[in-house]
């Protein structure tokens, strides 16, 4: 398996601090399962929502453009004059002039991703510029609608995250062994010092017991 490095060393880094009171941090992100909107194979995933996490560690999350799976068909398409293409929609969508939706074109030389901006759109169809080599033939995959906040999580600091609040447990988990010890030791030490009390009272029970039968 090939290894993954990146660069940690000390020299490149200013401003160290050490991180504390993680666990609590964590309990604020929520864990979950779902199944992905583009319904890929394998669609059904454990993992993070990346908007929860940027609640807790923003750091861990970046913004950035990206196409959300949000349209997911196949559709027909035919060219009109000025070089547009008029698309037809199966489903109503919330598609609006001037959005950029992802297109991927599949031809005889191949398959295209097509960044299409919408000229015009009405509830059941779009219009975009032609695209490159267009043909009546082509098959017209509509993916998504670009968006400029697309949230994305660092794995790399979740996986840090992960080892620090091991380290915090570990820590915890010392503190409480050594606690345990010294409650240990503590009654260990109670028990002796109740027995030689016990020894104690024994002792003066007897003294009393035998000034009492001389005085009888």
């Amino acid at each position: 398996m090939e290894s993954y490095f990146i660069p940690s060393d000390e020299r490149i880094k200013e401003c160290i601090c050490p991180l504390k009171n993680l666990l609590c941090k964590l309990d604020q992100i929520d864990f979950v399962s779902y199944d992905r909107v583009d319904k890929k194979a394998g669609s059904h995933e454990v993992g993070i929502i990346a908007q929860n996490v940027a609640k807790v560690f923003p750091t861990m999350v970046s913004l950035k453009s990206g196409y959300l799976p949000n349209v997911q068909q196949k559709i027909d398409h035919t060219l009109m004059a000025d070089d547009i293409v008029f698309i037809r929609m199966t489903n109503t969508l919330p598609l609006k002039e001037n959005d950029v939706v992802l297109c991927l074109i599949t031809a005889t030389n191949g398959t295209q991703h097509y960044p299409a901006t919408i000229i015009h759109a009405t509830d059941v169809s779009i219009e975009v510029k032609k695209w490159i080599n267009y043909s009546p033939s082509d098959e017209v995959f509509l993916h998504g609608t670009m968006i400029d906040d697309f949230h994305s999580v660092d794995v790399a600091q979740v996986g840090i995250l992960g080892a620090a609040c091991a380290k915090e447990l570990y820590q915890m988990v010392k503190c409480q062994a050594e606690t345990i010890t010294t409650l240990n030791e503590t009654c260990v030490a109670l028990q002796a010092a109740n027995a030689a009390t016990s020894s104690q009272l024994a002792l003066l029970q007897k003294q009393i017991d035998d000034i009492t039968a001389r005085l009888s």
